[in-house]
């Protein structure tokens, strides 16, 4: 199975959720840039674009990524590549979160957007690793933003990672999994002020 698939299946299984495979959203490189014109289309992107008067969504991620993960059995690439195993799985986070959005006929902001990925990659990569030690500090403290990104983005990428590595904690507290599920699938079920609010107490 294609690893956004397989990413798909699990976010969904974590928040109890539906929605149309992401394999059947993804487009290349080449069409990411004809979509998004003058953008900066990096190792991966979710793009919104208008088909027949509608918006429809794009999604692109690197191939060499791609064939980073599937290089491992599922469940390994948390182990052996989290960087490609994080790429991959925020790709699919935007994907399903504005599909959400969509259906209620809401809207989304990029730091809801990018704090989201942050909570997914940490929940994700903590189910699938043997070892959780130093997680949050690896992904959330210790992760270089692209030099490309303009100060606006890396601000707005600052503060989701602030965000997301204090809820993120108070996840770790939860006492077994059965808790985090109910935790995590009342945080997407949220409103965007909602869930923003959340996050800003846990920080």
């Amino acid at each position: 199975m294609n690893p956004l698939s397989l990413a798909q299946r699990q976010l969904q299984a974590i928040y109890a959720i539906e929605a149309p495979p992401v394999a059947d959203f993804i487009v290349d490189r080449e069409a990411a840039e004809q979509i998004a014109p003058g953008a900066r289309v990096g190792r991966e992107a979710v793009l919104v674009h208008e088909v027949d008067g509608e918006a429809g969504i794009a999604v692109f991620v690197d191939p060499g990524i791609v064939d980073r993960v599937a290089a491992h059995p599922p469940g390994e690439a948390a182990n052996a590549d989290l960087d490609a195993f994080t790429v991959v799985t925020e790709a699919v986070s935007h994907f399903l979160l504005l599909v959400h959005r969509a259906r209620r006929d809401e809207g989304v902001s990029l730091l809801e957007l990018e704090t989201q990925a942050e909570v997914d990659k940490f929940v994700t990569a903590r189910l699938a690793t043997r070892s959780a030690s130093g997680l949050r500090e690896r992904l959330f403290r210790d992760a270089a933003l692209d030099p490309a990104l303009d100060d606006e983005e890396r601000q707005r990428y600052a503060t989701a990672g602030r965000l997301a590595d204090r809820y993120c904690a108070q996840l770790e507290r939860l006492p077994h999994v059965d808790a985090l599920l109910v935790e995590l699938r009342g945080f997407w079920r949220l409103s965007g002020h909602a869930r923003m609010g959340r996050l800003r107490r846990a920080a």
